[in-house]
């Protein structure tokens, strides 16, 4: 397990620097880190300068990746990004748009520059009231946004960028709701109950043809 920073000479003449991070078990991934040397000496020794920097942090945040931690560097990853990710591997089209409603939500919630380190349980209750108070939402389609948030920071717990989740107690409670269509089995139910108003009965049943 470790980071190593390795150099790329391009057809251009100049030398690419990225970063080779290995995880063991043959996970192996490159970094590109948009640090190139050319032929100013000078410059190229800033420029390795910072690129062993960055490879040093890179170090620490796989170490704490390894040992189920939050890296600094996860700690400054997006969260909206990493929602609308989350949605795009949604296959059903229904769902992607049920997922990119959610997000535009939290994202009106917390702001489009909310990061990891932001995420805690106050943060998510505060969410959650905001949900159950949105004028345009009912309390279900609140529950299912909620929900949506919360399978998501489940992913990014077993992607190793935050060690539990802070939503993961924070729970939105299903409303019964009455139906806004009867079967037909409740509507002839309906047609041998006695009603008081014999008149009302036969219009609410007129559509029907249970009278004949």
């Amino acid at each position: 397990m470790g980071v190593t920073l390795r150099k790329r000479k391009l057809p251009s003449g100049r030398t690419q620097l990225f970063l080779d991070v290995y995880r063991g078990a043959g996970n192996r991934t490159f970094e590109a880190l948009g640090f190139f040397l050319d032929k100013d000496r000078f410059q190229n020794r800033e420029t390795m300068k910072m690129a062993k920097e960055v490879c040093a942090k890179r170090q620490l945040d796989l170490q704490a990746e390894m040992h189920g931690l939050t890296g600094p560097h996860n700690r400054k990853a997006s969260v909206i990004k990493y929602l609308h990710e989350q949605a795009q591997l949604r296959t059903s089209p229904n769902t992607r748009t049920s997922w990119n409603q959610a997000i535009d939500a939290f994202q009106d919630f917390a702001g489009a520059a909310v990061v990891f380190g932001d995420l805690n349980p106050q943060l998510f209750e505060k969410f959650k009231s905001y949900l159950l108070s949105h004028k345009h939402l009912s309390p279900n389609s609140a529950l299912v946004y909620f929900a949506r948030i919360k399978t998501a920071l489940y992913q990014a717990v077993r992607d190793n960028l935050i060690p539990a989740n802070p939503a993961g107690k924070t729970t939105i409670r299903k409303t019964e709701t009455l139906p806004v269509h009867l079967s037909i089995k409740e509507i002839r139910k309906l047609a041998k109950t006695p009603c008081p108003n014999d008149q009302v009965k036969q219009a609410f049943l007129k559509f029907a043809d249970f009278l004949d």
